[in-house]
């Protein structure tokens, strides 16, 4: 993979950057991302994650104590939480993810653990594991049932759907894990696919406390990966055609945040805020060119540092304006 691997640990913080640590979006759940990295080039992939990335670097926490003190933290203001270990990339490239889950579990703030995850790379050893450690349930991307189709989507030759299917079943039926499966909606792409999803679902009886499929509407992102010819539909087209299928198979289709156990919740305290001055450490180079990744001389948030006019080198300390706080995400520039 192009780029070089940063290992986040103590004392890195854990909180203000969107590819690592603890991103808090306003209700009672907190995203989770141990890794950036992903062995597929899917060709929608929005964070242009995969082999044929074209960031500079990619991350790896490598410190599960330092992220439940982070979790912790986070939980001083929202009280007990789902967790939600999801990436801007495959949270299972992190050997170390049933480590994490067990620190979290033993923090008693979880009240469920979910992990986000295409079941590639792994096998049944590191599905045990994460579930003994703590896993309530598996969000899993499976977009077509025809394995040409997935090895395509995949952007890999070596995806195996067969064995995708085969894990997802011992998940659900071996191991009575709730597994949710989370397809990609890409029109005029896998448009009879998504009902073979749908029609396979129901004949093997996938489920759990949440409704069995949560369809994912295909969404360009300005910094990801785009399939040509593919047009976007919009929210309202998109819905009008997930109520469609509910009434055809007598499933349930468009789901809310408390279906999933979701509710508004105070947001964990971010010292900056959007206009305010700072100082920063620049630690390296971040994700896209021209950016840094910095973190404040507190060391209590990561940003990142745009800098286009200005080369900038490991260790300058800058004097920066915070330009987004988005959801606790910092984003700067130098003054």
């Amino acid at each position: 993979m192009r780029g070089r691997l940063f290992e986040i640990r103590r004392p890195f913080p854990l909180m203000g950057h969107i590819a690592f640590g603890i991103i808090d979006r306003g209700y009672n759940i907190l995203q989770v991302r141990v890794s950036s990295l992903c062995p597929l080039s899917c060709p929608f992939c929005s964070v242009d994650a995969g082999p044929i990335t074209r960031r500079r670097r990619d991350f790896i926490l490598t410190d599960p104590e330092w992220l439940a003190e982070w979790l912790k933290r986070a939980c001083r203001y929202k009280g007990r939480v789902h967790v939600l270990f999801d990436a801007a990339g495959e949270p299972l490239t992190n050997p170390l993810l049933p480590d994490f889950v067990s620190e979290v579990k033993g923090t008693g703030l979880a009240l469920s653990i979910a992990v986000e995850t295409r079941l590639y790379p792994t096998d049944r050893e590191m599905l045990l594991r994460l579930v003994e450690s703590g896993v309530n349930r598996f969000n899993i991307s499976i977009d077509t049932l025809n394995p040409e189709k997935a090895r395509w989507l995949s952007g890999s030759n070596a995806y195996n759907l067969d064995n995708v299917l085969d894990l997802t079943l011992f998940l659900n039926k071996e191991l009575g894990v709730d597994v949710h499966i989370t397809p990609l909606w890409i029109p005029g792409v896998n448009d009879g696919d998504i009902e073979e999803i749908i029609r396979w679902v129901q004949s093997v009886g996938i489920g759990g406390k949440v409704p069995p499929l949560g369809i994912q509407k295909y969404v360009e992102h300005r910094h990801g990966r785009k399939i040509p010819g593919v047009k976007e539909w919009s929210w309202s087209l998109f819905y009008r055609r997930l109520r469609e299928l509910e009434e055809k198979y007598n499933i349930r289709l468009v789901l809310r945040p408390e279906d999933y156990g979701l509710e508004v919740a105070p947001r964990a305290l971010c010292p900056y805020r959007r206009g305010s001055t700072v100082k920063l450490y620049v630690i390296g180079e971040a994700w896209l060119p021209n950016e840094y990744l910095a973190v404040t001389t507190g060391y209590d948030r990561a940003v990142t540092l745009i800098s286009k006019s200005v080369s900038l080198s490991t260790r300058d300390i800058i004097t920066a304006r915070i330009t987004s706080d988005r959801d606790g995400i910092l984003l700067a520039r130098p003054v």
